[in-house]
């Protein structure tokens, strides 16, 4: 998965289903793990393990790019507070059953325009 987040924005606490890796591509960010925080910039990774408590917020002053690597390719992450603007808490790859399912892609998609 790929996001970005604007300078002072998080991510949102979560917990995905599958071990996760991300990258940071650019910018520097504040990883919180359980009730770790630590700091990572470009090129740099942290390793998140399934059902962890998580969140990636930008404390730089430029756009932070991150990519995701997930040890499954079904992952269903669970938000403490839902995304917005879909306002869901729970999203998946492939789409989880819901009303209105969306993938990763879809939700990063309609939230970056």
């Amino acid at each position: 998965v790929y996001f970005e987040i604007k300078p002072g924005d998080s991510l949102g606490t979560h917990t995905d289903s599958a071990e996760e890796i991300i990258l940071v591509l650019e910018g520097k960010a504040e990883a919180t793990v359980e009730h770790e925080k630590g700091e990572i910039t470009k090129g740099e990774m942290a390793l998140i393990p399934h059902m962890v408590p998580h969140n990636i917020r930008n404390i730089g002053s430029e756009t932070l790019k991150v990519v995701g690597f997930f040890s499954s390719p079904n992952v269903v992450s669970t938000f403490v507070e839902p995304l917005m603007p879909i306002n869901q808490s729970t999203v998946g790859t492939p789409p989880i059953e819901s009303d209105s399912p969306m993938t990763w892609n879809e939700i990063f998609s309609r939230i970056m325009g």
